[in-house]
């Protein structure tokens, strides 16, 4: 190809892609009150997600609790995604149980469950996030027949394993 040509193609390539982006940066799927909420949530989550590094870091019990209860402040806004809400539900559960809350663990956990019945998240080894919470909150009051049908990781089972051993010897 010559020059002319290879500086039309470009030209035309370039003009496509400049009107595709005013096309997408005119349609608004969100009202400016949603967009709002949304940015707030995003502001909001990483808050969270720095205090929780903080938290592990230190392995600070305040710190996780702190960040328990501010990602409960985050949840709720009606334009955000629900599995959004659902993954910082489930962190709030999580930093919780790392706090010794066992208690607001057990409230956020039927809130989650009653936002989301019948939904759950699933962690990179194919385990049930609402099955390992429930097990961290309740292990001392299920039965192991419940706890054998619970998809959780093998290393979760095996570290409860070892605690009810060790705690029975």
């Amino acid at each position: 190809m010559n020059n002319l040509t290879t500086l039309r193609v470009y030209g035309i390539n370039t003009l496509l892609m400049g009107a595709a982006l005013g096309i997408l940066a005119g349609c608004q799927d969100l009202s400016p009150k949603q967009k709002e909420q949304t940015s707030s949530f995003a502001d909001c989550q990483q808050q969270v997600l720095q205090l929780d590094a903080h938290a592990s870091e230190q392995q600070s019990a305040a710190k996780y609790h702190a960040s328990a209860l501010l990602a409960q402040r985050c949840i709720g806004a009606d334009a955000v995604a629900s599995a959004d809400n659902q993954r910082l539900s489930a962190l709030a559960i999580l930093n919780f149980i790392r706090a010794g809350d066992f208690a607001a663990a057990q409230q956020s956990m039927t809130q989650m469950q009653s936002q989301y019945p019948g939904q759950d998240l699933y962690l990179a080894d194919g385990s049930s996030v609402v099955d390992s919470l429930d097990l961290l909150i309740n292990h001392s009051v299920l039965p192991n027949s419940r706890i054998k049908q619970m998809n959780i990781s093998r290393s979760l089972d095996a570290e409860l394993n070892r605690k009810s051993y060790w705690l029975s010897h």
